[in-house]
């Protein structure tokens, strides 16, 4: 996780199918609305970035009531290199030796370069009494003079009608009714009023992007708030009997401050609306990732490979974990008293564990393929690049908004044509239920389609 959080902060962690942690639940896994694992808060903001609270100026909070069902579980962390230890909100016990700050962040005394498992019990409805005044001054402290139009926009709200849950509404409905979008590549934000920018001009961006603006407007509003990072999901591996949190699971959302609730959790970037995700984001996380609320594509053969060999990763690690070095000597001279062949031994074992995962594999991509049929957008999609391929423009390992963008540039005549039409492919084919209507105008478009002439002959010619 990032040290401070700005408008791209993110972006390169998420791009990462790299493993953080294993995490094993003790009975039912609890709702994916409560399956967040808070890492780094934030509670600074310069204008343009976010950066880490000061613990020691603030004790923790004097009281707390535990509610709700506790939820207990397993994790086993990758080395990192960092202190943080990930846990559910909100941890009251764990069994590695670790501080939980005043900000509820579990850190450990030293830097995390091994495998690391720990239990832990959190409590996702835990409630905080009384935030002291010197913690309210700061986490509703904006920088002097920036953002004029955000701060006049929550003003307003406020002067409508106080009450801080309406104020949240309302700021979740502005995302929602407002054309924004969510994807990874958005235009830069420039100058002292990046909130402004993106509020009023921009609308478009990735999740630290709506947290932060919704925490300038809650500050604004007169709500404590504060921004939270870590992670959130996580993908199923039921061959394992785990859930599996990787980088792309990474995520930020903000936490406000409610007079008789303490810390509330709200995920502004959950408010957008389905169809106003980019294409190309879920291209990009098709299969891998329950992120803020948005469900994409099922992957199946690859889901099933990468299932299984996270499982016998999860074989690995026990025997890791389980045993010091001199149990595993022990064990493995007991297996070969003369010490020859127990590498040879190991060796056998993971293959055996291994080769069905790899039988199911080459069976599923056997069966898969041969059930493959290309959709009635897919094959008018295909139309437009043999179109653009002959005119000298071949399509390469890019996703569809992303090659639109490309050609565009090269050919700026056809850039808005090019843009909605990967747009309007791109959501009947990951969209739920494709309209024939749409799917028919498609096909019209992309007939009446004409690639500009290019003083470059085409490839091969």
């Amino acid at each position: 996780m990032p040290r401070s959080l700005d408008p791209g902060a993110l972006n390169h962690i998420v791009l990462s199918h790299r493993m953080v942690f294993r995490i094993r639940y003790k009975g039912h896994p609890p709702p994916r609305s409560e399956r967040y694992f808070r890492g780094p808060v934030f509670n600074r903001f310069t204008g343009t970035r976010w950066l880490p609270g000061r613990v020691a100026a603030i004790p923790p909070p004097r009281k707390t009531i535990l509610a709700g069902p506790a939820v207990r579980y397993r994790i086993t962390l990758e080395p990192t290199g960092t202190r943080a230890l990930y846990a559910l909100d909100y941890p009251v016990d764990w069994s590695i030796a670790a501080r939980l700050d005043s900000f509820f962040e579990l850190r450990s005394p030293i830097p995390l370069r091994q495998l690391t498992a720990y239990t832990a019990i959190s409590y996702p409805g835990l409630r905080m009494q009384g935030l002291p005044a010197a913690a309210r001054l700061r986490d509703l402290a904006l920088p002097v003079g920036i953002d004029p139009k955000a701060r006049a926009l929550a003003r307003r709200w406020r002067a409508e009608d106080p009450a801080p849950r309406l104020i949240i509404r309302r700021a979740l409905a502005y995302f929602h009714d407002q054309p924004f979008y969510y994807t990874l590549h958005p235009p830069k934000l420039n100058g002292p009023n990046t909130v402004d920018q993106f509020l009023f001009r921009i609308r478009q961006g990735f999740c630290q992007h709506y947290a932060s603006a919704f925490a300038v407007l809650m500050r604004a509003a007169g709500i404590p708030t504060r921004v939270v990072t870590g992670f959130v999901g996580g993908h199923d591996d039921a061959l394992g009997g785990f859930y599996v949190i990787r980088e792309s699971n990474a995520h930020a959302w903000d936490e406000v401050w409610l007079h008789g609730e303490g810390w509330v959790r709200v995920d502004p970037t959950a408010a957008i609306a389905a169809s106003r995700i980019s294409p190309n984001t879920q291209a990009l996380f098709a299969g891998s990732v329950h992120l803020a609320g948005f469900t994409f594509p099922d992957q199946g053969i690859w889901e099933h490979l990468q299932n299984g060999w996270d499982a016998l990763n999860a074989v690995w690690d026990r025997w890791v974990l389980g045993y010091g070095p001199h149990l595993q000597r022990r064990l493995l001279d007991s297996l070969d008293p003369a010490g020859h062949h127990a590498l040879e031994w190991i060796g056998l074992v993971l293959l055996a564990l291994l080769a069905p995962t790899l039988a199911t594999g080459g069976w599923l991509i056997r069966s898969r393929l041969g059930r493959l049929r290309r959709s009635p957008e897919e094959r008018i999609w295909r139309r437009l690049l043999r179109k653009l391929r002959r005119s000298g423009h071949p399509k390469l390992w890019e996703t569809p908004l992303a090659f639109a963008e490309r050609i565009g540039q090269k050919l700026p005549e056809a850039q808005a044509s090019l843009r909605l039409l990967a747009w309007e492919y791109s959501d009947l084919h990951y969209g739920d239920h494709p309209s024939p209507v749409r799917i028919a105008l498609l096909r019209a478009a992309v007939s009446r389609f004409t690639p500009p002439h290019h003083q470059h002959p085409p490839l091969g010619t």
